[in-house]
């Protein structure tokens, strides 16, 4: 009778986070149209199926380490906190919660060749759920931090001996 599909519809997934195989999508909005261009959806009942198996794939996410001087103090703590990229769900109002933090992979002296780690990056959406999981987190290490020696000044007592041809 000349009718056809006018508006093919559209697709929605009904949770926005990550999943494999187990994400649930629904069509809907599909309109009809007869050959003189009237709308004719109301002829139809149309069954919408729902899909369960598609998936939502994790985004990637880059945290880079920043360069951190320090002068030694014993510990592995490192000022700062990472530099985070873009996140793809900023648009929809996701945040980072948590930048995270810093820290040296050794405690010991060097200069220029200390290695900085950043962790513990959290997102945040503008429900202020946790949506970190959402995310494949890949922390990049910074090569190029110092931690300086620590001044250290020793001073003799007044020492008195015999003479013995030593100069112990």
């Amino acid at each position: 009778a000349g009718e056809v599909v006018d508006a093919a519809g559209s697709q929605a997934f009904l949770d926005k986070n990550a999943g494999t195989g187990n994400r649930t999508v629904r069509a809907s909005g599909v309109t009809i149209k007869d050959s003189g261009n009237a709308d004719v959806t109301g002829n139809y009942n149309i069954a919408y199926v729902d899909n369960t198996t598609s998936t939502i794939n994790k985004a990637n996410l880059t945290v880079t380490a920043n360069a951190v001087t320090k002068t030694y103090d014993g510990t592995t703590s490192a000022t700062g906190t990472g530099t985070v990229g873009a996140l793809a769900g900023a648009g929809a109002g996701e945040v980072v919660d948590a930048a995270g933090r810093q820290d040296f992979l050794d405690k010991n002296a060097g200069t220029g060749n200390k290695t900085v780690r950043a962790s513990g990056v959290t997102i945040k959406d503008s429900g202020n759920a946790d949506v970190t999981g959402n995310y494949n987190i890949a922390y990049v290490d910074d090569t190029t931090s110092t931690i300086n020696k620590a001044n250290l000044t020793l001073s003799t007592s007044d020492v008195t001996k015999t003479y013995d041809g030593t100069t112990s």
